[in-house]
């Protein structure tokens, strides 16, 4: 006799108990997926305030540089000896990074022989003096010389100004940056337009080192830098269009926190997005097993239930698994935006796309007539086994 089909049984407690345990978590899933998207538009604009704090850090580091090389011992020391007054408008930085400095040697000259004591007082106050001969019988350490002790290191601050340099040189930086206020947008732009036209004007003799980026911009390498700037240059690219702090502390000030419904006190954005993270993976676990106990009961999917609802009809077993791709879909764009926050969303995230699959391939349509799809994989096998023999 024929088992009746999941869809006319009477849901059992099991089935009752499941299908509870799974709506209370596809709601608070529903709540996690809604604040990921809502997460999306904050995160992007905290990315592009850490991109327009490091371009002010890099404006700054690279004025503060140019400043403290010249008062510097060690330049000083150099132009006065070696490279001349002209160093810092003619020579290039490759030719500067050639040169190194070192400290002023420290000796440390060890006595030969002790401390010899010469005269005596004896009990009465009365001073005599030794025998020579006794004196020099007193046993001394060997000569050792003098130790020099030195430490040879590059021209300091000149790595900072090459380094900054590049790092100003990327231009998805400053478009980034140039996204935050209008105000700076302007300046920023200002100053890139300035760099790009001293850039062109250097660039014909040095094509080989330059390449293309995606949209059209151009990007300079290293070697290329140092070998076509003086400091002088440099120090012109620092002093134009020089960022107003004053103004920039006010508005570091008004960046606000976000506030999640289940937290009182607001939190940065990053913690915001991990606690949404975590929060999707213990109730798309939560689901899963649910769902996968729900299926082992004979009436699976019982009516009245959720699995019931959803399994009734094509349409409805396509809303379920659109459902399934959205929370995948939130949880893998909510670490793709706090990726360049912190890269550790990508665990989490990979776990809930794997199990909303595993939950939207569940639900599908069982044949009339053969046993429940919560059968294991072995079991599946033999059963069509015994139906080909």
């Amino acid at each position: 006799m024929k088992r009746k089909s999941g869809r006319h049984a009477r849901a059992s407690q099991l089935d009752i108990r499941c299908s509870t345990a799974c709506t209370r978590a596809g709601l608070t899933i529903l709540v996690f997926s809604s604040l990921a998207f809502a997460l999306l538009q904050p995160l992007e604009r905290v990315i592009r305030l850490d991109a327009f704090g490091k371009y002010l850090t890099l404006r700054a580091n690279l004025s503060i540089a140019l400043d403290e090389i010249q008062k510097d011992r060690c330049w000083r020391g150099l132009v006065r000896d070696t490279l001349g007054r002209d160093a810092f408008h003619k020579l290039r930085l490759a030719t500067l990074l050639e040169y190194t400095c070192s400290s002023r040697p420290l000796t440390n000259r060890q006595r030969t022989e002790p401390k010899k004591k010469t005269r005596k007082q004896d009990k009465g106050g009365v001073t005599s003096n030794k025998d020579a001969s006794q004196q020099s019988k007193i046993p001394g350490k060997a000569p050792t010389g003098t130790i020099s002790i030195s430490r040879i290191f590059p021209i300091p601050h000149l790595h900072t100004i090459v380094d900054t340099l590049v790092k100003l040189a990327d231009r998805d930086l400053l478009s980034r940056a140039r996204s935050v206020y209008a105000d700076y947008d302007i300046s920023i732009y200002r100053w890139q337009l300035f760099t790009d036209r001293v850039f062109e004007e250097k660039r014909e003799n040095a094509t080989d080192n330059i390449y293309m980026l995606k949209d059209g911009n151009l990007s300079f390498s290293r070697e290329w830098l140092i070998n076509n700037f003086t400091l002088a240059e440099a120090k012109e690219l620092a002093d134009y269009e020089y960022p107003d702090f004053e103004r920039v502390v006010e508005l570091f000030q008004n960046i606000g926190r976000v506030t999640l419904p289940f937290i009182q006190q607001p939190i940065k954005h990053l913690f915001a997005a991990i606690f949404i993270e975590l929060g999707l993976l213990f109730s798309v676990i939560y689901f899963w097993l649910f769902q996968k106990e729900a299926g082992y009961s004979k009436s699976f999917p019982a009516p009245g239930t959720l699995f019931g609802v959803f399994y009734r009809t094509l349409l409805s077993r396509t809303i379920f698994r659109v459902l399934a791709v959205l929370v995948a879909c939130s949880s893998a764009f909510l670490a793709y935006y706090s990726w360049p926050l912190s890269k550790l969303n990508i665990i989490p995230s990979g776990l809930v796309v794997l199990l909303s699959a595993l939950i939207a391939m569940r639900l599908s349509k069982p044949r009339s007539g053969t046993k429940r799809q919560s059968q294991g994989l072995p079991s599946r096998i033999w059963s069509m086994l015994q139906r080909k023999t």
